[in-house]
């Protein structure tokens, strides 16, 4: 079978409205609201506990994982682990939908795509955008983040009047010039954080 029709075949919380799943989801929603599904005893406590996720899921949570994406990662193989283990990749938390909460895949939304930002990408926050972007190699944050934090560090810098006219042995006292002087991050990293230091040279 092609993974094409695998996909279309796979299940999902929205296919899931044939009657008795609607009779589960609305009886979960009945009992929940009047008796508390932790209160319940285990049995029918985890079948409410099940038609609520499948309620949330359904009217809460527009599914991302049929949208284009690049390098999307594949998750190993379901082995009898992924009943009681999670992954570190986060895979197999949902074991019908292995990819869903993996790393390196998208989110589920609130809120469906089409209605954000009216399709104008220039309307993205820029806060969110550099988020969105792929990471330059070696870098921990988007191009357009780093292109950002350039000029604000050296303006804070600029504008910080104890970087620049109180800077002096007056303010600083003449021990506290030296030891400005006489340090740098090679020196404060391994005093402040030794254990990291000590892990990352071993």
């Amino acid at each position: 079978m092609s993974e094409r029709r695998r996909a279309a075949r796979r299940p999902t919380a929205g296919d899931r409205t044939s009657l008795p799943w609607r009779v589960v989801t609305g009886c979960a929603r009945y009992v929940d609201r009047h008796a508390e599904w932790d209160r319940l005893p285990v049995p029918p406590g985890l079948l409410t506990l099940l038609g609520l996720r499948v309620r949330l899921r359904q009217e809460n949570l527009h599914d991302t994982g049929r949208l284009p994406s690049a390098e999307l990662p594949e998750p190993a193989p379901p082995s009898e682990s992924h009943k009681v283990n999670r992954p570190a990749d986060g895979s197999h938390y949902d074991l019908g939908e292995p990819r869903t909460g993996m790393a390196g895949t998208r989110f589920g939304r609130n809120i469906p795509r089409e209605r954000l930002y009216d399709g104008d990408v220039e309307k993205v926050d820029l806060m969110v955008g550099p988020y969105a972007e792929p990471l330059p190699a070696g870098f921990a944050f988007s191009d357009t983040a780093f292109r950002i934090f350039v000029p604000m560090a050296s303006r804070r810098l600029n504008s910080d009047r104890f970087c620049t006219e109180y800077c002096t042995p007056e303010v600083y006292s003449t021990a506290g010039m030296a030891w400005i002087d006489d340090n740098s991050m090679i020196t404060v990293l391994p005093r402040t954080t030794r254990n990291c230091v000590r892990r990352s040279l071993a």
